[in-house]
């Protein structure tokens, strides 16, 4: 008997591995192969759908990390994907889904603003006042409005007072007014030479007040505005405030001509100069603006007193609506602090809850935390997650919290 060398041994196994690979396989071993390559990409390819049983199986036979798969599940089981399929990611707390809970009375008044200022040979300007603490949710509730916006030729633009930039006037206005120039600059050459015309006809060399207030309208009119030596009557500061004015209405109505209707929100209120509020005041009142006109204002009610600037500036609006309602139709509305039981169904949408006994305890504890305050009650549900006292479990896809520890805090 001849023994074969290592070298021929070598061959020989190679040989025989080579005639294995090219054996046919048996359909139970085809099947296997074909479960182990299977991947939630080629799931989406196919228009497949994967079942979590069949996902956490795969998972462990592959060594992938679940949360991977979890995050590729959107993808994997929706055959269809368009601009407004919404990214998430199961494991994260998903605040956006929330939604206003306990506000539908105050959409409803929304809506009926709306409603009345989008009537055929409407003139009446909309005034929304929304008040309430911080953190209730008033520039959400008024940032519904936009969501109407995109159905109509209009435009939504806002401004935000700052407590610390308090001395410098029309700031608020001056952002909202540069955020409609930068659409005006978006929508072409055209579109800016109509404005420009419409602004150099009422105003001629005077645009130069409008352009120090809004620098951004210099891309509209394209060019540096020249003016004439001041006059003595302009070297006043009366005189040079009814200038600027006027150059305002002028610039509104321009605006309103070509986004109607035009939604201009201010927040921070309660933080606004007098000439902001004087300014709101001839705007609303400028009967000879035809366009749709909404305002809506946003502020903290327990920083208004009796004596402070925004309650005079209501007063004024309460007796133009009284003098001529025509005119102006003045809406306010207060948000309060969520209920228990609205604080329950917030807690419920984010952690994909059906059952309300099963978070009856945590909303409990949620609520007594923070009164109810939509605000502080994310914020605090926010800091339990990053703590570790609210996860989520990949091995059961539920959200698992820690009362006794939660209730200590």
């Amino acid at each position: 008997q001849v023994i074969p060398t290592p070298k021929e041994t070598a061959q020989q196994k190679e040989h025989n591995h080579n005639n294995q690979s090219t054996m046919p396989r048996t359909a139970e071993q085809q099947n296997a192969k074909s479960h182990l390559d299977f991947t939630a990409e080629e799931a989406h390819n196919k228009g497949s759908s994967i079942e979590k049983s069949a996902t956490s199986k795969f998972s462990i036979r592959k060594g992938r990390s679940t949360e991977r798969i979890i995050k590729s599940l959107p993808d994997a089981t929706n055959n269809s994907k368009d601009k407004n399929t919404k990214e998430w990611t199961i494991n994260k707390l998903q605040f956006n889904a929330v939604g206003l809970l306990g506000r539908n009375d105050k959409i409803n008044t929304l809506n009926a603003c709306w409603n009345r200022m989008m009537q055929p040979d409407q003139q009446t300007k909309e005034v929304v006042m929304i008040s309430g603490y911080s953190g209730t949710g008033k520039t959400t509730l008024a940032f519904q409005v936009k969501k109407k916006i995109k159905n109509e030729r209009g435009a939504f633009v806002t401004g935000k007072f700052d407590q610390y930039n308090s001395g410098k006037p029309l700031s608020a206005i001056s952002q909202a007014f540069g955020e409609l120039c930068r659409m005006i600059v978006k929508k072409g050459a055209t579109l800016c030479k109509e404005i420009e015309d419409v602004l150099r006809a009422e105003l001629q060399s005077e645009v130069y007040l409008l352009t120090q207030l809004v620098p951004d309208l210099k891309e509209v009119i394209n060019q540096e505005t020249q003016h004439t030596k001041k006059t003595s009557d302009e070297n006043s500061s009366e005189a040079r405030q009814m200038k600027l004015n006027y150059a305002l209405r002028v610039f509104v109505r321009a605006m309103n001509s070509h986004f109607s209707p035009l939604v201009l929100c201010l927040d921070d209120l309660q933080w606004a100069d007098t000439s902001s509020l004087d300014i709101i005041e001839l705007l609303v009142s400028d009967v000879q603006n035809r366009g749709s006109l909404m305002i809506i204002g946003c502020y903290r009610s327990n920083e208004v007193e009796g004596n402070h600037v925004l309650s005079d500036f209501l007063s004024n609006l309460h007796e133009m609506q009284t003098r001529n309602d025509d005119l102006l139709c003045l809406t306010q509305m207060e948000l309060g602090n969520l209920g228990k039981e609205e604080v329950n169904q917030a807690i419920m949408a984010l952690l994909s809850v059906d059952k309300k006994s099963h978070t009856d305890g945590l909303a409990n504890i949620c609520y007594r935390r923070t009164m109810g305050n939509p605000f502080f009650l994310f914020e605090f549900l926010r800091l339990l997650e990053e703590e570790g006292l609210l996860s989520f479990h990949l091995g059961i896809f539920q959200w698992k919290w820690d009362e006794k520890n939660i209730n200590l805090k």
